[in-house]
């Protein structure tokens, strides 16, 4: 299924934080839950969507994208939205996170007996 992350999204979401970051934020709204996380283990370079009880993971061919726009959204833009490095300069616009579109599949458990 399609995600659509929006400039409000972005705008209202919170960068590092797994519940309330731009991607949280747009599946709260497209799946009318409040009960979300984007999880993001940088080792395996895995992404995992929760939502309510179900665990999702983004179709391979998003991954790249997803990861890049988390990385813009965690590392240059502060909590009001304004375009930062890490030494609090402003920096060149081409690096904020713009709206995007990716896909997700739930997570199927295989169970052997």
């Amino acid at each position: 299924m399609k995600i659509k992350v929006t400039n409000e999204d972005i705008k209202t979401g919170e960068p590092c934080n797994s519940q309330m970051c731009a991607i949280s934020m747009s599946l709260k709204r497209h799946f009318k839950t409040d009960d979300t996380s984007t999880d993001c283990d940088f080792d395996s370079n895995k992404i995992t969507l929760r939502i309510d009880d179900k665990k999702y993971k983004i179709k391979e061919y998003c991954q790249y994208a997803v990861g890049e726009f988390i990385d813009k959204y965690d590392n240059y833009v502060d909590d009001d939205n304004k375009l930062i490095d890490e030494n609090y300069i402003v920096i060149d616009e081409d690096a904020k996170p713009k709206p995007f579109t990716f896909e997700i599949e739930e997570i199927k458990w295989i169970y052997f007996s």
